[in-house]
This record gives structure tokens, sequence and C-alpha cells, in this order.
């Protein structure tokens, strides 16, 4: 097994053959979760969970987004969005970015609003799914 670059999990060498009883296992052990490119397939650096470097926490982050948007209809829909974790006064406050992409079209997203707090970011992306949801049909 590989991890991607997009920490996604890439098993090599099964046989094309065994893919099936593979998947119908994982999916039984609840590790078949097709979520690539949607909402809830983060890129989550583990920040000052982990990292002696951050000053910031990105895991209950992430968990908390994918909690909320879990079962939403217009995953597939949705842009990239980042999130950028800094330490401020002792309080660990959040930066959103959006719609930057990678790849032979790479850009750098831009920066919405002004930092929000942690428990905050669940219902910051909340709106701007609203938005967008609002503007893109």
């Amino acid at each position: 097994m590989h991890v991607t670059h997009e920490q996604n999990l890439m098993l090599v060498e099964v046989k094309q053959g065994e893919l099936f009883a593979l998947w119908q296992e994982a999916k039984e052990r609840g590790l078949a979760m097709p979520n690539i490119g949607l909402l809830i397939d983060s890129i989550c650096y583990p920040g000052s969970d982990f990292c002696s470097l951050a000053n910031a926490k990105s895991i209950p982050i992430a968990q908390a987004i994918a909690e909320k948007f879990d079962n939403i209809d217009f995953q597939h829909d949705i842009g990239n969005i980042g999130i950028l974790g800094v330490d401020k006064d002792g309080a660990e406050w959040y930066q959103v970015s959006i719609g930057d992409a990678q790849g032979n079209n790479t850009s750098i997203g831009k920066i919405i609003g002004l930092w929000f707090l942690a428990h905050k970011m669940p219902i910051v992306i909340e709106r701007l799914l609203d938005v967008y949801v609002q503007t893109a049909y």
C-alpha cells in the first residue's frame, strides 16, 4: 500500500480479479468510503497535534467539517477550500481561502474574510457553501 500526495491510499499488486472481493471486505470494515474529490476528502496537515513547528490544531477542524457535511447532496460540486490555522495571543484562529488548484492549471486560492475561531469553522464553511449554491445554480 502507498499513500499518495493527496493522502489517498493506493493498493498495489492487487490482481484485477480480486478487486471486488477486496472492496467488499473493506466496505464491511468501514474502509471503502468513495470520497475522492468531495468536500469531505480533505488533505489535513496534522498541525500542532503532531508537529512541534505548528501553533494551531488542524485535525479537529477537518473532523468537524467532515462530520457536518457528511451527507450533503452537492459535495461533488464543491471546489477547493483551504484553511490555515495560527495562534494569536493564545487562541487558535483560522483563515479561509477558496479556488486554488493543482496540476496544469495551478492557482493560489483567494483569501476570504478575516480570521475565524476554531469553533466557528464549520459554520463559516456552511455559509460559504450556501453562497456557492445560490450563485452557481
